[in-house]
């Protein structure tokens, strides 16, 4: 289920010097506003109550921002997968982009731009960047559909989208090829109602990009205007969660 917050993101201030989501991400939010991708596994009860949330990739110095995102999503409502027509214990992943900025106090402030749950990814390796387009400096931005399977093994994949600097359609194969290779070795993390691991549908982005690419630079300049980070694997999105988020950010929080 995705969800955005539109213009009235949920912002909480952190009381704090800088929030240390890693290195790089202090770098830039000490600056100007850094926005980025975080997961969480979730499990909801039959009523679709949240009885557990995990983060998997959470560091010793995120704890303070995964502490209060929590306290968030706990406020959200959810509405369980079901099993033959009956609402059941969900296991999910929450993804949730979020931007983190500096305040006027001196802390950080972080709003939640966008939220999905659904079939979570283990292992997204890069795409080895083709030879050709390579040896001529081309890159390119592409979106694949792909389906998964309940052992969380892409079984078929199609390119929804393709845009590059070069509209040539042997380098535009060069670059699908690649793409189609790389996905049959991603592995995800099934949805699971009642304990049942379930089928799954993603939409997931590939990025080919040259060091000091002007078309790339000129997509992420395009994205920063809209507001949107740049573009990141992070982005892959379930099309058919189990779960549905009924009531998310809508009001300033803490």
């Amino acid at each position: 289920m995705n969800m955005s917050t539109g213009s009235v993101p949920i912002r909480l201030s952190l009381a704090m010097g800088l929030l240390a989501l890693g290195g790089a991400a202090c770098a830039a939010a000490a600056d100007e506003p850094m926005q980025a991708w975080l997961r969480a596994s979730i499990t909801l009860d039959a009523t679709g109550e949240l009885t557990s949330v995990e983060w998997p990739d959470q560091k010793a110095r995120g704890k303070v921002l995964t502490e209060h995102l929590e306290k968030i999503i706990r406020t959200w409502e959810f509405e369980p997968g079901k099993l033959d027509g009956v609402p059941a214990i969900t296991k999910t992943r929450l993804n949730l982009n979020i931007e983190v900025e500096k305040n006027p106090q001196g802390g950080m402030e972080v709003a939640i731009l966008q939220a999905h749950t659904g079939v979570g990814f283990n292992s997204m390796p890069a795409p080895g960047y083709p030879t050709t387009p390579a040896m001529r400096g081309y890159s390119a931005e592409l979106r694949l559909q792909l389906d998964v399977d309940q052992q969380g093994k892409v079984v078929s994949a199609r390119v929804l989208q393709y845009e590059g600097d070069s509209q040539n359609k042997w380098i535009r194969q060069d670059f699908e090829k690649a793409s189609l290779k790389a996905v049959q070795s991603w592995s995800f993390e099934p949805e699971q109602v009642a304990g049942k691991p379930l089928v799954s549908r993603v939409s997931a982005p590939i990025l080919f990009c040259m060091g000091g690419s002007l078309w790339c630079e000129k997509r992420n300049e395009a994205r920063h205007a809209a507001g949107q980070p740049a573009m990141s694997m992070d982005e892959a999105v379930a099309l058919d969660s189990a779960v549905k988020i009924r009531k998310g950010p809508v009001a300033p929080g803490i």
